[in-house]
């Protein structure tokens, strides 16, 4: 997400003034992807973090090097604190074959409520699973009521909501791969993202 946000902010640079930076910055959990910077007369990838390149013109060469993380900081701090929340993710387990939360995951339900409220308005997707025990009809059913339990809770609580979708795979999307008539705990849960 910071490598887009950073790279919008170049571009808004160079139609500012008469050269483009493009800097690689790493994903929250240290992963790097890669970036391919081009002109008329050159080429540069860059794939290291805190990297850079300089475009002054379209047949300027292009050479990778290093840019200090405080830097970064430093520069865009106004950018980076302009940057939306990241969307936050929870996962909360149901009992066999029922639409009741565990007690762990029951415990987790002010946690969402809070996360959400912090987003308001936000915007909420609640998606229902189920694990492969029983038939797929009976499981689309059922994963469905429990996407919808979940909302409810959420509604309950007066967040001010954007968007709330509701959806369910039933037992089409497996968190932890099994045979057919397999009953597996993490396979019965609901995945809320928060945005």
């Amino acid at each position: 997400m910071k490598n887009a946000v950073l790279l919008f902010a170049i571009i808004f640079l160079c139609a500012c003034g008469s050269k483009t930076t493009v800097i690689l910055l790493p994903e929250e959990d240290g992963r790097t992807g890669k970036v391919v910077v081009k002109n008329q007369a050159s080429e540069t990838v860059l794939d290291q973090p805190y990297t850079c390149t300089d475009v002054s013109s379209a047949q300027s060469a292009l050479e990778t090097k290093p840019v200090a993380r405080e830097t970064v900081s430093s520069s865009f701090k106004e950018l980076f604190r302009a940057e939306p929340p990241k969307p936050v993710h929870f996962i909360l387990y149901f009992k066999h074959n029922t639409t009741t939360l565990t007690d762990d995951s029951l415990k987790l339900i002010p946690r969402v409520i809070e996360t959400a409220r912090e987003r308001e308005p936000s915007q909420i997707s609640v998606i229902g699973h189920t694990d492969t025990k029983g038939s797929a009809k009976h499981n689309i059913q059922l994963s469905m009521e429990r996407a919808k339990v979940v909302a409810d809770h959420l509604k309950s609580s007066g967040i001010e909501l954007k968007n709330l979708s509701v959806t369910s795979h039933g037992e089409n999307e497996l968190l932890v791969p099994t045979a057919d008539n397999v009953s597996e705990p993490k396979n019965r849960r609901v995945e809320i993202m928060v945005r």
